[in-house]
């Protein structure tokens, strides 16, 4: 009799389980459906060393020389705590239904994602193949202001911390690019100053001392991949930012503007109930 019992019991345990098993199996297919594929756009901002006390940034750099003239061939720049900053447009992100039946997902990737800010923080390694020995360079014509800079071309990679914050929060993750130069670049010599307001020497004190080598003339194109997640949102696809900076006259003073595209392309959004 008490074998019985236990054999009901067991039997009536095994049920509940099962039963809810297929209820949440049936509440994850369900989340899952309310999906939308997508792309859209947006600006750059800007691009710098980070500036938070508590991120420091750094940049170590290896030089490579021609044995016979001493000449630099190569610099490999390993740069940690870089920034950029974006926006995406306003307007609704091309979109479309994986679920007909749902309605709400193009809705919601519109909600999260037009106009968001976009800010990546990102550690990177590349090798500028130099095309230029150092020189002085004048950052803007006639104003008689000269930087030493290092000429070349860019090819390496990135690994970033992604964020972007519209109008229902933040949704974080990561992205993985491949970074390639669009046109010669010019790197320079930081010495000292803040990230803000750098003093710039010359390419010697980086190659045989403790100084900072940065981008002063950027030209370069990103692409990869990228995933964010927000609380009951996901958002995975293709990712390609192009960046141009350097030095311009604005309203009469020299200023370091940067401009330049963000491409979401092949994405797709999936989103809870």
């Amino acid at each position: 009799m008490l074998g019985k019992k236990m054999f009901y019991k067991r039997s009536v345990m095994i049920a509940i389980a099962v039963m809810a098993l297929m209820t949440l199996t049936a509440g994850v297919a369900a989340a899952k459906a309310n999906k939308a594929n997508f792309s859209t756009s947006g600006d750059v901002l800007g691009v710098a060393l980070s500036t938070n006390p508590l991120n420091p940034p750094s940049v170590t750099t290896e030089f490579k020389l021609d044995k016979k003239t001493s000449d630099i061939k190569s610099v490999k720049i390993h740069t940690v705590n870089e920034q950029v900053f974006g926006m995406l447009s306003a307007a609704a992100p091309d979109c479309k239904e994986s679920d007909k039946k749902s309605g709400t997902a193009c809705d919601s990737v519109t909600a999260i994602l037009a106009g968001a800010f976009i800010e990546s923080t990102h550690e990177s390694t590349a090798t500028l193949k130099v095309t230029k020995q150092p020189e002085y360079y004048e950052v803007v014509p006639f104003t008689g202001a000269y930087i030493h800079v290092i000429t070349g071309t860019l090819k390496g990679k990135l690994a970033a911390d992604l964020d972007a914050t519209g109008s229902q929060g933040l949704l974080e993750g990561t992205a993985k690019l491949k970074i390639r130069g669009t046109d010669q670049v010019r790197y320079a010599c930081v010495v000292g100053g803040t990230p803000l307001e750098p003093v710039f020497g010359l390419i010697d004190h980086c190659q045989f001392g403790p100084g900072l080598l940065v981008p002063i003339e950027l030209h370069v194109k990103d692409t990869g991949n990228f995933k964010i997640e927000g609380a009951d949102s996901s958002v995975r696809g293709k990712l390609t930012v192009t960046v141009d900076s350097g030095f311009a006259l604005v309203d009469g003073e020299v200023q370091f503007v940067t401009t330049g595209g963000i491409e979401i392309s092949k994405a797709m959004a999936e989103f809870g109930n």
